[in-house]
């Protein structure tokens, strides 16, 4: 347990260093079940209250959370034990952006190729990482100390 607790502070410490003071943030860590998708929906539109977001923004954002974290449930483990799926989500007043991090301690999932570039046809999310693609303004993954690390960035009006 006290395991869990340290990578979920340091990944807070991570994210929050990256977030600037003029932000807007919710901050989640999800267990590995589908049933914490309506939990994630729920807050994520709590969020989208509380800051106005557009309903083409909120679709959006709910499309790409849904679609990444659900890579991660159905694809990321290859065991029956419970883990933690971190969610960072920044409302970035200077430039008007979204900022969505999300870390898990799954398998690569195997978005990049060898060379580091994103995969053309992504099998393993299929749709669902093409939509994330077209969805966002800017998106990265990087396999760092046993973790996934996805960031999707949208500029909003």
């Amino acid at each position: 347990m006290r395991d869990t607790l340290t990578t979920v502070e340091r990944f807070w410490q991570e994210a929050l260093s990256e977030v600037t003071e003029g932000s807007k943030v919710l901050s989640l860590a999800l267990k590995n079940s589908n049933t914490e998708l309506l939990r994630l929906s729920e807050e994520v539109d709590a969020f989208a209250d509380r800051h106005a977001l557009a309903d083409d923004t909120r679709f959006g954002l709910q499309l790409c959370l849904e679609e990444a974290v659900m890579n991660v449930v159905n694809y990321g483990f290859d065991d029956l034990d419970e883990h933690d799926i971190l969610i960072d989500l920044s409302l970035q007043d200077d430039d008007r952006s979204l900022r969505l991090a999300i870390v898990d301690d799954g398998v690569d999932l195997g978005y990049l190729d060898e060379r580091g570039s994103f995969l053309e046809d992504q099998t393993l999310g299929g749709l669902g990482f093409l939509l994330m693609r077209q969805y966002s303004d800017d998106l990265s993954y990087e396999r760092r100390d046993g973790r996934n690390h996805l960031l999707l960035v949208k500029k909003i009006s």
